[in-house]
């Protein structure tokens, strides 16, 4: 007896051990997510457009990429505001030359493409040819030992010329050179791709449409290193995309495009253009619109639910009146200037997130209302409002806006005839310092001209006193007692500041 329970005693570490590399084998076995690699394969097809046949996409580059990441900046405004700027996801900031490929390939004479050893996950697909739109294939979910894709279609890319008409859905075209568009009405058409290269313009001066039936999503952007696969390399921009009539009937409107590596992404002279739910990424200056002081009328434009992510340049947004109409609901990132509005905007700026920019809003000759926008972490000034250059009878309205960066609003003139006429009412204010390094001209004969009123301001970072007094004391002692009065300076906190909440 004791001799068999000897030998058991012997067996059992051998026993435990044979029976834990089994229950590891087991795991490993059951568990698809570990130590499992995969083979990709498909077919590339290039579409010849004059008949509509295929042939094989021979000598064409096909890559893996691992999903894009989006701004975790943004990621954190829209958790708290959702309201706020547009739903992206990583298929929206997915741009092939921002990423190094996890692996690549090239189709061999017969179109076939071959990746193997890749490890279980998520993948974007990139199909690139001289001469060729690229193609994007989302979302690719790596899970089995074999993974088939299926056939990919390139088509040839257009040359746009001058008498171009339409922007087909799923066609990629391609300004080699400054061009003018000489048609008369022209036609942009959902799910179209318009790369233009480095420091170049396309203009279109005809009544312009954009249909926003079908699917997909548009895309401009420049063509520089379209069809290069590699490491990430820096991507020279385009000039601009302008939309120049100047007729009254022209009103545009777009929806749900991309738009990267602009100097300026989309400049408009037009009666109306509105841009919603788009994205600019990397732009020197996202959107600018002017209206036409020649004709005497106003542009009816709109921008709202757009997120604008820079590169610490331009404008996001920049308006140039005589403008109607609103700037709302905008998420606004990394730019010398989130919303430039300037010559008797009348247009409402309200609802808007504007972080980490220079300057969150620079206005001039305000005659609109700026309201219920949220300022937080701009280096140099939440809001810098320039006094109107010898304009008499414009006011503009500050209320209901939340304050947060370490300096507040600057006031400053634009020439020495300058004439300020303001209302500064519920907002909070969480600011170091208020009104910063304002400066107005020593001069008696210009007192009667400037008046900035406060009313119910909230001030979280200062006791009422020493705010009174900033308030009263940062400018010249001449004009002090008129230029900035105080009246009903809060130290509660107010209840309707901030994009949270309607303006009424």
């Amino acid at each position: 007896m004791n001799t068999k329970c000897n030998i058991m005693k012997t067996q059992m570490p051998i026993i435990f051990a044979i029976s834990l590399i089994i229950f590891i084998l087991f795991s490993s076995c059951n568990n698809p997510s570990e130590n499992h690699s995969s083979t990709i394969g498909g077919l590339l097809n290039l579409v010849d457009d004059e008949n509509g046949s295929e042939y094989p996409g021979i000598d064409a580059i096909i890559a893996l990429y691992p999903e894009a990441k989006i701004d975790e900046r943004y990621l954190n405004i829209r958790a708290q505001y959702g309201f706020v700027g547009k739903e992206l996801s990583s298929r929206d900031c997915f741009d092939h030359r921002k990423l190094t490929p996890i692996a690549s390939v090239s189709t061999d004479g017969s179109g076939n493409y071959e990746f193997t050893d890749i490890p279980y996950g998520t993948y974007n697909l990139v199909a690139v040819k001289e001469g060729w739109g690229p193609r994007y294939i989302y979302n690719i979910v790596v899970n089995s030992k074999s993974i088939t894709i299926n056939p990919i279609s390139l088509r040839e890319l257009v040359n746009v010329t001058h008498d171009l008409e339409e922007f087909e859905a799923d066609r990629t075209y391609i300004v080699q050179h400054d061009v003018t568009l000489t048609s008369q009405e022209v036609i942009l058409h959902r799910g179209f791709s318009l790369y233009i290269c480095p420091d170049v313009s396309i203009v279109i001066p005809a009544i312009c449409s954009f249909n926003n039936s079908g699917e997909g999503i548009s895309r401009i952007s420049s063509s520089e290193n379209l069809n290069r696969i590699g490491e990430p390399i820096p991507v020279v921009k385009y000039h601009q995309v302008y939309f120049s009539s100047k007729s009254p009937q022209q009103s545009l409107s777009f929806e749900d495009i991309i738009v990267s590596y602009g100097t300026i992404g989309i400049r408009a002279h037009a009666g109306c253009i509105n841009i919603e739910n788009s994205f600019f990424s990397e732009n020197t200056s996202g959107i600018i619109v002017t209206s036409n002081f020649e004709q005497g009328w106003d542009a009816e434009s709109i921008v709202s639910h757009n997120v604008f992510i820079g590169d610490n340049e331009g404008d996001a947004v920049h308006y140039q009146g005589p403008i109607a109409g609103e700037i709302a609901n905008n998420i606004v990132l990394d730019f010398s200037t989130g919303i430039h509005i300037k010559d008797k905007i009348t247009a409402s700026t309200s609802n808007n997130i504007i972080s980490y920019n220079s300057v969150g809003i620079k206005s001039y000759h305000l005659e609109g209302v700026v309201s219920n926008n949220l300022l937080v972490d701009n280096r140099d000034y939440d809001m810098m409002y320039i006094f109107n250059l010898g304009i008499d009878n414009i006011q503009g309205t500050i209320m209901k806006n939340m304050f947060f960066s370490q300096k507040g609003v600057y006031f400053g003139p634009s020439n020495d005839y300058v004439s300020l006429n303001v209302l500064m009412e519920n907002n909070n204010f969480f600011n170091d310092q208020y009104f910063y390094e304002t400066r107005i001209p020593d001069s008696e004969s210009l007192w009667p001209y400037m008046n900035c009123l406060n009313r119910d301001n909230y001030f979280g970072l200062a006791n009422i006193e020493q705010v009174e007094s900033k308030v009263l004391h940062h400018t010249s002692f001449e004009f002090s007692s008129d230029l900035f009065r105080p009246q009903s300076i809060s130290i509660y906190e107010n209840s309707n500041c901030g994009p949270l909440l309607d303006d009424d």
